[in-house]
């Protein structure tokens, strides 16, 4: 997220912040996050230049938070992301069936509850493992079976 300060030395309305206006938003910078004072730069009380810093400040608290959170999260074995859809079971028994010639896979992605894609990401069209499938079958647990915390751990 950008952030821009624009600033004139007289509130008399002689003085402008167009030109610095249109410069911040060709930089890129969203109009809800320009920040404007008319005041001297001598001035200490300049109440558009102390919210625009407060922005931020919060933002870099936030981003700080969050990135601490996901490492303790990931110290406890924990990992984010959408639960994995495809399972060594489902694996193994997609892979008997690829070999098939018969097998119809549009039919067969439906009754797993798995895409296409999800399937040929793991299993190649003649049954083999790809290297995500070879990584499942050794025994990588997908984040849905990771074990949380209950009432009577905590």
């Amino acid at each position: 997220m950008l952030v821009g300060y624009m600033r004139v030395s007289k509130a008399d309305g002689s003085q402008v912040t167009d030109l610095q206006r249109d410069a911040l938003r060709k930089a890129g910078v969203d109009s809800r996050h320009l920040y404007e004072d008319a005041a001297s730069g001598k001035r200490d009380d300049r109440p558009g230049l102390a919210a625009c810093l407060k922005a931020e400040f919060e933002r870099e608290l936030i981003v700080e938070r969050t990135r601490a959170g996901m490492a303790a999260a990931r110290a406890r074995g924990r990992h984010g992301g959408r639960p994995y859809k495809m399972t060594a079971a489902k694996l193994r028994l997609a892979m008997a069936a690829m070999g098939q010639p018969e097998t119809k896979v549009g039919e067969f992605c439906q009754e797993l509850g798995l895409s296409s894609q999800t399937l040929y990401w793991d299993i190649a069209p003649d049954g083999s493992l790809r290297p995500d499938g070879q990584k499942l079958m050794r025994g990588r647990k997908p984040p849905a079976a990771i074990q949380l915390p209950t009432r009577k751990t905590l």
